[in-house]
């Protein structure tokens, strides 16, 4: 519901019909920082998860306009998690224009002849292999000891464990 004072709160009913409140303090929306968020993963990150790399460098731009906007809203406790954000779709795009650049300098023969390079996205394998080839290397035969592969699954699904602990674990 809005309220006279322009901020939008929300009251759910409950199956007495009143509102549902915690510590008695209804739930505000900040509708500006809906939207903000909005155009900031529609301009930004969506594009980033599509590969559309034309889309990110037509709109680079609005990552100083995004940041002046996100000073608007310094009081939010989540503000630092959309600096982050913002922080990560710039070094995404500068890690990307280094790429095409290094890229021009390798497959550019300056001759007349025509070139052409096709990109994938790389097979990865499963975490536990890499693990296993970080720890042993690959093995020869294709033969990996399943014990261990086991092991690193079981490591791999503690909460919050490292690599480095499950290095530790294995050897």
């Amino acid at each position: 519901m809005l309220t006279l004072s322009g901020s939008n709160q929300i009251h759910p009913l409950n199956l007495s019909g009143k509102p549902f409140s915690t510590g008695n303090k209804s739930m505000s929306v900040d509708i500006q920082f809906e939207r903000w968020k909005s155009k900031l993963m529609n301009r930004l990150v969506i594009p980033i998860l599509q590969k559309n790399w034309v889309e990110i460098y037509e709109n680079i731009f609005i990552v100083s306009i995004f940041k002046k906007e996100l000073e608007q809203y310094k009081t939010r406790d989540d503000i630092e998690f959309y600096r982050n954000i913002l922080t990560f779709v710039e070094r995404v795009y500068n890690e990307h224009e280094e790429l095409e650049h290094l890229e021009k300098m390798v497959y550019n023969d300056g001759g007349e002849g025509t070139r052409m390079l096709y990109k994938t996205t790389m097979i990865r394998i499963a975490a536990e292999y890499e693990i296993y080839h970080s720890i042993f290397g690959k093995p020869e035969s294709q033969d990996y000891d399943q014990d261990i592969l086991g092991r690193i699954r079981s490591y791999m699904t503690i909460d919050n464990i490292t690599y480095k602990e499950i290095i530790e674990k294995i050897k």
